[in-house]
Order: structure tokens, then C-alpha cells, then sequence
């Protein structure tokens, strides 16, 4: 009875009438409310979710729409496989999964009709060469982003059910497919980067028409020291999807601190730790550097520094004290647009709580798929064994950009919420699943038995 008590405050407070927020499924998972090994991803019409279960009776795939509606998914015919994506088209649920043959790795595919619900695993298969980058669905059709050693290239494959349609090969000005040592996120623009993702040392952005890499060099360690010949740089790639041609351009950075980058709408944007803090604003196609912001170590006003950790899985709003400036911590940066159209950057800190392990996005791992896979490793709905501090910068390309305490964003919205919420509920797990319609929340609390999938937006009508 205290358990249900626990539950049912928790989902109250959840469809009050706080901006932003509902409370869309309660997914029951036994007496012992005990699971590992949570995956998922967005659907298109909602989310996809899997988790492992101490009590094996229960059902361990999920999908919840984004009108709340939760059934169970029976995927017991490829339960053992490696589940890396999820392709909806008008009559069938596509669910690709990787297979070993031999030294290589092939795609195939669980075709479940949306209507009587039966399913068949294809006799086709797609040859996946080298390393799977990252993936994307769009108008049904899946994508998948993969290098090869040795190939300095990039390959597109677009997938229709288990039809190769076309296959698009991007020259990189270096072997992507060779590297074993930095990590690689993958992010689809218009969904909320998640804060892990943020401190890979290869970042992938699709958007819109074009595909963006951004290379930090040398790659940020948390535990220096870097070689005195190394040079500080940041390439950035751009991979045009109409044309099929790349171009790239060289950032120097003649600091030799810590820094990070990310690209967005053609523009670059650096943070590094210089005298406090600089963040640039650099035009790709000019290299003419826009604006410069600084927060320096000497700075009056304190503002509110807001603090994640993925341990005690807490949120924390202080001001912000000159220890910040005083640690040589790896930075990272977000850049992302506000619904007025002004450009918001995250800025800030991260220091790793745990070791430095990041569980692979597909759902499970054998022998040659474990390598082929590993750089997908940025997608699992956890922001990763760190805590990040950080603060807000909103601006535009005309005019530069300026500290703002409450900016209307969504990662704001979570962190208000979770803020106010966790004095009441002890939170044991919580992960994020984004689109462009908003974020999902997913959340265990301490001694329930139910999952809950929590939908964020920055709209009144979610």
C-alpha cells in the first residue's frame, strides 16, 4: 500500500499543471521493481523500450505513443539478437538487428505487421562494412552512417525494408573507420543533444540537407598530459546529402587548454578555457571568427550554475564560484535554437564520477558485432558516469551573445522540474529519448514497481 502511496504522488505531481510536462505511461515491471540493461529509442509516433527483467515472466519491450497508449512488443524470435533500429512504414514495424558471419557483420530485419501483429525475419541480409556511426529513419526508410578502415570515407546507405536503395560515399580528410581511441557521438538536429554526448571527441550532426563532423584535436583526456608537438585544432566536415561532395576547413587554436566544438546552421562554435572562460562564434564557409564571448575569472555577478550528476542522479542550481574557472576540467558546448528563433548555446564543465564505461546503444553485444558497433556507444538514454555543470549564452549571429539565467528551453524544463521533484521522490534511474516533437523522460523511483515515461516540451498542449 505505501509502494502504490509512492507511485501515485509521484504521477500527481507529474500532471499538475507545471509548463512542460505529462505524465504519459506506467509500465509495471514486478514486486521487485528491479531491471538492467535500459535501451531505447523515438519511434516517430512515440518511443520504442527494452529492458532486462530479474523476473523473466514479464514482458521487457515496450512501445508507448506519444498520446500515452502503451502495449507490449513480442520480439521473442530475436530476443538474443542485437536490436539497433526501428523503422515504421504504413502496414509494418521493421526491427534491425545485426548478425556475426564469419569476420563480418550483416543487417537483417524482424518485419511485424502493425495490423495482426505477426512477425517474419527476413531471408535478405545487408553486408554492413567497418564501423556503424550512427542511424536515422525518415519517411520509413532507415539510414545508417558507417567507415570502413582504410577507406577515408563516409557511407551513407539508405535502407527501405531490406532494399538497399542507394549508397552515397563521402570523402573524409581522415580514417574515420581506423579509430579506436576517441569516443563518437551521433545527433540528429531538432531532438535535444543529450549531455553525454556533448564530450565526444568526434561529433556527428545531421541536418537537414547535410551532415556535419566535428573533430577537437587533441582529443580532450581526463587524464593529461598532452604531447608538447601536439596541435590544438578543430576540423569540421560538411557532407552536402544533395550533391554527394564533402568540404572541410582547419580552426587553429593557439591556447593550449581544454576546448570543445560543435557546428550548427553553418556556424562553428568553440568554448575553451582561457583566463575563465571564451567561447567564439566562427563562420564555416569565411573561417572569419563573428563574435567572442568572455566570462572571466574576476566577474562581479555570480550567476546560477546549474549541476548534474549521474551518481547521486541529483540536480543542483548554485551560484557559480571561482573554483569553476580555477579547474582545468574538460568544457563542452551545445548549440541549439529557442522557439523565438535567438540561437542558445550550453556551455560548462564535466568531471567523471564512475569509470569510464558507456553501454552500447543496440541491445546486447557478441564477438565481431561488440567492435562494429562501439561508437554508437553515445546513445544510451543516460548522460554518461560524469557531472556536468553548466550555464546559458542566447544570441544570434548579428549580434553576438549574452549570459541568461532562465532561458525558455527544454533541457531548462527538465532541469526545473527534476529540481523541484526530487525533495519529494528519490529517484534510483532516470534516461532521455528525444525527437523534434520534444523529450521523453524515463524515470524509476525508489521502491516502485512501475516504470514511468515522462513527455517534455516547450508547448502547453504535449
Amino acid at each position: 500500500m505505501k509502494k502504490t502511496a509512492l507511485i501515485c504522488l509521484f504521477a500527481a505531481l507529474l500532471c499538475g499543471d507545471s509548463f512542460g510536462q505529462k505524465l504519459l505511461s506506467e509500465i509495471n515491471i514486478g514486486t521487485n521493481g528491479m531491471f538492467y540493461k535500459l535501451k531505447g529509442m523515438p519511434t516517430g509516433e512515440g518511443v520504442f523500450l527494452k529492458f532486462d527483467l530479474f523476473e523473466a515472466r514479464l514482458d521487457s519491450t515496450y512501445h508507448v505513443g506519444s498520446n500515452g497508449v502503451t502495449r507490449s512488443a513480442n520480439l521473442e524470435a530475436i530476443k538474443d539478437k542485437v536490436l539497433f533500429a526501428l523503422a515504421i512504414q504504413a502496414d509494418s514495424s521493421f526491427y534491425y538487428f545485426l548478425e556475426e558471419n564469419k569476420k563480418t557483420v550483416m543487417i537483417r530485419s524482424l518485419a511485424v505487421h502493425r495490423g495482426n501483429g505477426k512477425g517474419q525475419i527476413s531471408n535478405r541480409h545487408i553486408d554492413l562494412p567497418g564501423r556503424l556511426y550512427g542511424t536515422y529513419v525518415e519517411n520509413g526508410d532507415l539510414f545508417l552512417l558507417c567507415a570502413l578502415k582504410g577507406s577515408f570515407t563516409l557511407r551513407l546507405a539508405q535502407v527501405h525494408g531490406m532494399q538497399l536503395l542507394k549508397e552515397t560515399n563521402f570523402v573524409l580528410p581522415f580514417d574515420l573507420g581506423r579509430n579506436k581511441r576517441a569516443t563518437v557521438s551521433f545527433v540528429e538536429r531538432g531532438s535535444m543533444e543529450n549531455l553525454g554526448q556533448s564530450t565526444a571527441s568526434i561529433k556527428i550532426f545531421r541536418e537537414r540537407q547535410c551532415i556535419w563532423i566535428a573533430v577537437d584535436e587533441p582529443f580532450p583526456s581526463l587524464e593529461p598530459p598532452v604531447a608538447e608537438s601536439a596541435i590544438f585544432k578543430t576540423s569540421i566536415i560538411k557532407l552536402d546529402l544533395a550533391t554527394g561532395e564533402s568540404s572541410n576547413r582547419v580552426f587553429f587554436e593557439s591556447a593550449r587548454v581544454p576546448f570543445s566544438s560543435t557546428v550548427f546552421n553553418n556556424t562553428v562554435y568553440r568554448i575553451v578555457n582561457e583566463n575563465g572562460i571564451r567561447v567564439d562564434m566562427i563562420d564555416f564557409e569565411t573561417s572569419k571568427t563573428l563574435h567572442t564571448y568572455r566570462l572571466l575569472t574576476n566577474i562581479e555577478s555570480k550567476p546560477m550554475l546549474t549541476s548534474r550528476s549521474a551518481s547521486a542522479l541529483t540536480v543542483k542550481r548554485e551560484p557559480m564560484e571561482k573554483s569553476f574557472f580555477a579547474s582545468m576540467q574538460p568544457s563542452f558546448i551545445m548549440a541549439d535554437t529557442l522557439e523565438n528563433g535567438n540561437l542558445i548555446l550550453t556551455i560548462g564543465k564535466y568531471f567523471q564520477e564512475g569509470p569510464a564505461f558507456y553501454p552500447v546503444a543496440a541491445f546486447g553485444m557478441v564477438g565481431v558485432i561488440a567492435s562494429s558497433i562501439v561508437s554508437m556507444a553515445l546513445r544510451d538514454l543516460t548522460e554518461g558516469p560524469f557531472e556536468f555543470s553548466y550555464l546559458y549564452l542566447t544570441g544570434s549571429r548579428e549580434k553576438g551573445f549574452a549570459l541568461v539565467e532562465s532561458p525558455k528551453h527544454i533541457r531548462r524544463v527538465i532541469d526545473d522540474y527534476e529540481l523541484q521533484k526530487q525533495t519529494e521522490q528519490k529517484i534510483k534511474y532516470k534516461g532521455y529519448i528525444s525527437d523534434h516533437t520534444g523529450v521523453y523522460g524515463i524515470y524509476k523511483i525508489v521502491k516502485s514497481e512501475n516504470i514511468l515515461v515522462v513527455k517534455y516540451s516547450m508547448s502547453d498542449e504535449i
